[in-house]
């Protein structure tokens, strides 16, 4: 898991970065993971903050919604956690 989750594939169009399935990312200042599906799914992993937030999505949006739920998780979930 943790090899899976640190940068692998170096990428140009986003602050992101790629892992083995995983995109590596912050959330809240915390070191992040985060698999997106089709549809708006979303799995994001935030291990300091003891969070893991699922979005099963049927939205036809695609990747754009699982970003709706990314922010989502980061400006208003991830804040309130230990406050």
């Amino acid at each position: 898991m943790d090899e899976s989750t640190r940068p692998q594939v170096r990428t140009e169009s986003t602050p992101e970065q790629y892992g083995y399935q995983w995109w590596v990312t912050t959330v809240d200042g915390h070191p992040a993971y985060a698999a997106m599906g089709s549809g708006g799914q979303l799995i994001e992993v935030v291990p300091d903050l003891g969070l893991v937030a699922v979005v099963a999505s049927t939205d036809a949006v695609g990747a754009a919604g699982a970003q709706v739920y990314l922010d989502l998780v980061s400006s208003y979930i991830a804040p309130t956690i230990g406050k």
